[in-house]
């Protein structure tokens, strides 16, 4: 009976260890169920979070940003040479 409980240990803390493995290589690229894949695949898992592109979500909230930038522009909070410097640094980052 023990040797079962000590078998079941090892397997989840080696899965934990896939996943922590995956989950290190996924966030750079914005995914967050890194984890999950190296968890329940393993090796398979870490093949597919090589693979898969980066995640361009973010490419919406810097449209999103920008148009904020153009409403406090407009209403003068923001000069024209902070707007362009702001405006900018997020092409910059697309």
């Amino acid at each position: 009976m023990a040797i079962v409980v000590v078998i079941i240990l090892g397997v989840i803390a080696w899965c934990c260890v896939w996943g922590v493995v995956c989950n290190v290589i996924a966030l750079p690229k914005n995914i967050n169920y890194g984890f999950l894949l190296g968890f329940f695949l393993g090796l398979i898992g870490l093949i597919i979070v090589i693979c898969l592109p980066e995640n361009t979500k973010n490419s919406v909230n810097d449209v999103e940003t920008l148009e904020k930038l153009v409403e406090l522009k407009e209403k003068g909070i923001l000069s024209e040479a902070e707007f362009n410097e702001k405006k900018q640094n997020i092409l910059n980052k697309i």
